[in-house]
């Protein structure tokens, strides 16, 4: 039997429901951009740590100080879109990958890490894959444990573009390209 998952945020739907799910010692989830709506429900669930994957021009210019204000920490972590076509995107992805290999190193104190990007679908599904995978997940294994945090997340990585390529192999393909890069950051 599966252990119960606690609940991040409360969706409209099961499948837009975020929960928590475990990362080495620490939890982790998928979330859409904080706002007004979200912030009580965050403060709430005694998150400790924030990773923002929105460009800077798009947003909410408060987020750093709003993660001050509570004790959150805040990664900055921008990605173009999801396409990936930035040429800023390996570095942050690499950078990405860093600090996902010194949260699991790091067990002390545990954490709760929200990942975000404006609807919490497409980059952050390339995050929590990337950080997953970096940590010693199976490719399989990553996308099922993204599933469960966040079963629109894990759709939308899974998904088919007109081009007949999916998101997940995206990632995993920038993961495979970068790999001695990766190991050694």
């Amino acid at each position: 039997m599966e252990p119960i998952v606690e609940i991040f945020e409360q969706g409209k739907t099961d499948e837009n429901t975020s929960r928590w799910v475990p990362f080495g010692a620490h939890e982790l989830t998928a979330s859409g951009a904080p706002g007004k709506r979200r912030l009580p429900g965050w403060e709430e669930a005694g998150l400790t740590d924030v990773i923002t994957l929105q460009r800077e021009d798009e947003m909410n210019a408060a987020i750093p100080q709003t993660c001050a204000q509570r004790g959150w920490r805040w990664h900055h972590i921008p990605l173009s879109g999801k396409k990936l076509e930035a040429a800023t995107d390996p570095e942050s992805l690499l950078a990405l990958a860093e600090l996902a290999r010194d949260l699991v190193t790091t067990p002390e104190p545990p954490r709760r890490i929200v990942v975000h990007c404006s609807a919490g679908l497409h980059r952050t599904g390339v995050a929590l894959f990337l950080m997953l995978r970096v940590t010693g997940y199976e490719k399989e294994d990553a996308l099922a444990l993204i599933q469960k945090a966040r079963a629109l997340t894990a759709h939308e990585l899974d998904r088919t573009n007109r081009h007949g390529v999916r998101l997940l192999d995206t990632a995993e393909g920038f993961l495979q390209a970068n790999l001695s890069d990766i190991t050694r950051a």
